[in-house]
């Protein structure tokens, strides 16, 4: 019987195990698997903080580090969603060229909520039917550093408005426009502080009431304004606001607390009223959607075209999509015919002029 010559036997490439072999794969197979894994890993974390964004809930008294952190985080989420909304649309473009269909398809949906809030307001929009009066709101965050008196003055005169709102109205600027302002508005309140807090109203209509900081004594870092006034056989609550920038974490608490104190003392109000100013939100925010729960409406989502980003408008990033952060809220009979934002002339915020008027009653 011969002996059998045992051959060494060839690798069976069909077999699961050895066809997954790092030896077996080359370089290039492994780089596209380890970033297939990567964005995998960066889509799943996507659909995590716009859950987070979404779902997370402000509490004003709680002020532990780590729940200030995920606020503030979730913050910023809410205020720079568009912009996210741009990153997410390169990476999906990416996948589409690398022909990662998975990857694509699970893009689409964090693309839309980026994007598609804000594309809604460029739709057509209806006005109310309005009695025949209107006035026209001017407000302006005028930055108490800016210091270009001349431009801001020119455009206010230009803007022609029945009533007039200023925040960060410091000495300098009472000092450079407030006289030529009083010769053309025979009612005025003002509160020329240095730094933020300012303010002022300048009205061609009677005010009712004193114009009231209704903000805790000892907080200078919020402004709730309140006057009223009177426009020919109806009474107008205005409200004037500069809510805390959240600067720093604990800031962010201040902000809220702040956004619900307004919404105690508009609890009060039976009226029209206009409630105007820098919010330092935007309508993603749950502050906003508090504010529209309970009854506001928002002129620029009623009239307005585009999405009358009011800041930043200084600086580098004046060339990226900005944010509106400056909101004219309305309630009662009041409605808006039309807003739009006016050039800063050197402040961080566009002005916001608004055509108002009261809804027409129904027979």
């Amino acid at each position: 019987m011969d002996e059998e010559t045992t051959q060494p036997s060839s690798p069976d490439r069909n077999r699961p195990d050895q066809a997954n072999s790092p030896d077996e794969i080359g370089p290039a197979t492994l780089t596209r698997k380890r970033a297939g894994r990567g964005a995998t890993g960066v889509i799943v974390l996507g659909y995590g903080l716009a859950a987070l964004a979404l779902c997370w809930q402000s509490a004003p008294s709680r002020e532990e580090f780590p729940f200030l952190v995920v606020s503030y985080c979730v913050f910023m989420l809410r205020t720079f969603g568009l912009h996210i909304g741009f990153l997410l649309v390169l990476a999906t473009a990416v996948f589409l060229l690398r022909r990662q269909k998975r990857h694509t398809l699970a893009c689409l949906p964090l693309v839309a909520l980026g994007l598609f809030p804000e594309m809604w307001s460029y739709l057509p929009k209806e006005s109310a039917p309005l009695t025949g009066q209107t006035f026209r709101l001017l407000h302006s965050n005028l930055l108490f550093a800016n210091h270009n008196f001349t431009a801001v003055a020119e455009e206010i005169a230009q803007a022609n408005a029945d009533v007039i709102l200023l925040h960060e109205y410091d000495p300098d600027w009472h000092k450079a426009i407030g006289a030529q302002l009083q010769e053309r508005y025979p009612h005025v309140q003002t509160h020329a502080t240095a730094g933020s807090f300012g303010w002022a109203v300048f009205s061609r209509f009677p005010m009712n009431q004193p114009v009231v900081n209704l903000a805790p004594p000892g907080l200078s870092s919020r402004v709730i304004v309140r006057t009223e006034l009177q426009m020919s056989d109806r009474t107008l609550a205005l409200y004037a606001v500069h809510i805390n920038p959240p600067k720093a974490l604990r800031r962010l608490a201040t902000q809220d607390q702040g956004n619900r104190q307004l919404i105690d003392l508009l609890r009060d109000e039976s009226g029209a009223v206009l409630v105007a100013g820098d919010f330092n939100y935007t309508c993603r925010h749950q502050m906003y959607r508090d504010l529209v729960n309970k009854g506001l409406s928002d002129a620029h989502a009623a009239r307005g075209r585009g999405r009358g980003a009011t800041w930043p408008a200084v600086g580098l990033l004046r060339f990226a999509p900005g944010v509106r952060i400056d909101h004219v809220f309305l309630g009662g009979a009041l409605a808006c015919i039309d807003i739009k934002t006016l050039p800063s002339h050197g402040s961080d915020h566009r002005m916001v002029v608004a055509e108002l008027g009261f809804i027409r009653a129904s027979d």
